[in-house]
């Protein structure tokens, strides 16, 4: 269920901006360490991080490295379904094992599939076309969770830094975390190791009644053999954005998200539309993916109001065109533009989805 934001009905205070932006760029730093980093006065900031995640304008997952888990392949999946079997088709992509994240909209599904064997991959090709007819525009495009396959993983510090104006970033952009344990067959973590990681995987989920404490949840709480997990870098402790309940800053809101798929031109064209996107047009994907020569670009879109017509646009507009950057690095190109509005998210970040189910089932 998705709570209404009051925070998305009004602007963001210098404040609050400042410190989503420190929990959108951290990683494994203390509590303390993030107040001073800030600047701000510790009663402040730990009042602004309340009412972020209150509000729920963010919300903390912990993010496997597919190869610990003795994940092989993960599918990015977007798919434009007729309205008629728009409902069966994300109730597909939400019953798969393995789904971790679904939205869908008015023109599109998007799925994250954690698949534990190549087999297993193979019958989800199999059984998505006995679902949904697929077009042209659709695409799955199935992965191994390997550098540099997957560089930008829901990464939404640079383009939020960007819409507020800000000129540097922390950590974007990051991708899927990597665990050379993917190469050698790992069958993933077994006994104490996977109970641990269960629970870590399943702690952030639902907070039920607890909602209004989420900003004192972090690796400070965790136990000592799962913080062990964290500091391995097998699992890492992220921060997302919540995209339907994005704030409003200077007049405009983030209005789409938009994906755009495409056949790379040359194997460096992954990291040259990046580059090139980043640095000429301003635009900061939060997801880039590619695979067997496709690409799958994701970013968010805004849409101003009359408040921000009179503003500079030196900070925060384009200098060259988003299309004329990306067909310079890829053929082919599909777009899907998405209204938030209309978005719904059927599984966020669920990990737990992707390891074996209990004794009990899943």
């Amino acid at each position: 269920m998705v709570i209404s934001s009051a925070l998305s009905s009004r602007e963001l205070t210098r404040n609050e901006v400042e410190v989503l932006r420190h929990l959108l760029g951290r990683r494994f730093e203390t509590e303390e360490d993030q107040i001073r980093s800030s600047g701000l006065p510790r009663s402040t900031y730990l009042d602004v991080k309340q009412r972020l995640y209150a509000h729920n304008v963010v919300e903390d997952r912990y993010v496997p490295a597919p190869g610990f888990l003795g994940i092989p392949r993960v599918s990015f999946v977007l798919l434009h379904p007729h309205a008629r079997s728009r409902d069966s088709t994300v109730q597909f992509l939400t019953s798969v094992q393995g789904s971790v994240v679904v939205w869908s909209g008015v023109h599109s599904a998007f799925a994250v599939v954690f698949h534990r064997t190549p087999k297993e991959a193979r019958a989800f090709d199999a059984s998505l076309a006995g679902v949904v007819r697929l077009g042209p525009q659709d695409i799955c495009l199935e992965v191994v969770p390997e550098e540099p396959t997957i560089p930008v993983y829901f990464d939404y510090e640079g383009a939020w830094n960007h819409f507020c104006g800000l000129q540097t970033t922390v950590r974007y952009p990051r991708g899927l975390p990597f665990s050379p344990r993917s190469r050698g067959g790992n069958s993933g973590p077994t006994g104490k190791t996977l109970e641990e990681v269960r629970a870590l995987m399943s702690q952030p989920v639902d907070f039920g009644p607890a909602r209004k404490r989420l900003h004192l949840v972090g690796p400070a709480t965790l136990a000592r053999p799962q913080r062990k997990l964290l500091l391995s870098g097998v699992i890492e402790w992220r921060t997302f954005l919540d995209v339907k309940n994005l704030p409003i800053r200077h007049g405009e809101i983030i209005s789409d998200v938009i994906f755009v798929s495409g056949t790379l031109r040359t194997p460096e064209s992954l990291f040259g539309v990046f580059r090139d996107l980043t640095g000429q047009s301003g635009i900061y994907p939060f997801l880039l993916v590619a695979g067997a020569n496709r690409a799958l670009i994701g970013v968010l879109a805004r849409q101003g109001s009359s408040r921000s017509a009179g503003r500079s646009a030196s900070p925060v507009r384009p200098s060259t065109g988003a299309y004329t950057i990306i067909t310079r690095h890829l053929d082919e190109v599909e777009v899907t533009r998405e209204p938030l509005a209309s978005l719904e998210v059927a599984l966020s970040h669920r990990y737990d989805r992707a390891l074996p189910p209990t004794h009990g089932g899943c």
